[in-house]
């Protein structure tokens, strides 16, 4: 996980991050890359991947799932709780 920080670069979330891989040949691969904070849940998806929630201001974050290729948005939630953002 690499993290970058600033509210000149990043507004009022005031972070970016990456989250590479190291494959089998030495290279390093991107598997996310967001605005926002990211904080490992224990739910996994595919592999074993822990899912990612990007947080940041406001009451509803979007939590990323691994499907084995790429990590997607799976669900929003809040403390836990799944939520709806709004509109």
């Amino acid at each position: 996980m690499i993290t970058e920080g600033g509210g000149l670069c990043y507004g009022n979330t005031g972070q970016n991050f990456w989250l590479l891989s190291k494959q089998s040949n030495g290279t390093w691969k991107i598997l996310v890359e967001s605005l926002g904070m990211p904080e490992f849940l224990p739910a996994r998806g595919a592999n074993g991947y822990p899912d990612v929630l990007v947080g940041g201001p406001g009451f509803c974050f979007p939590v990323l799932r691994w499907n084995g290729r790429t990590y997607t948005r799976h669900h929003f939630e809040y403390e836990g709780k799944p939520c709806r953002p709004p509109s």
